[in-house]
């Protein structure tokens, strides 16, 4: 197991790395397009930004209880659904196994 999670922390380590260099160059303005100046360009790419970060942000905020559909409860695991803990859900293997043992108890209890 340790191997693994030292795998994930390079991987994660490496996507938040290519991330924090794409985000630092596209504030440097592209040489090939007449941008006209470069804090007008920088200034709309921060400004855009915050936009697009805060608009969600305040629909959630201001949300009304209203717009919940009642239908919609979602469980995120499906050991949740079964109102059981996450280590509770059966394995492919466990199930094979289960199925196998009603199948066997059927020819008896005619």
């Amino acid at each position: 197991m340790p191997g693994g999670l030292a795998g994930m922390w390079i991987i994660g380590g490496a996507g938040f790395v290519a991330s924090a260099l794409a985000l630092a160059s596209s504030l440097v303005p592209p040489s090939q397009i007449g941008i006209g100046s470069p804090a007008l360009y920088l200034g709309l790419l921060v400004g855009l930004t915050a936009l697009i970060i805060t608009a969600p942000l305040l629909l959630y905020a201001r949300r009304e209880p209203h717009w919940r559909d009642p239908g919609s409860e979602v469980a995120l695991f499906a050991a949740e659904a079964r109102g059981g803990r996450s280590g509770d859900t059966p394995t492919p293997r466990h199930r094979r196994a289960e199925a196998e043992a009603d199948t066997e108890a059927d020819p008896a209890d005619e």
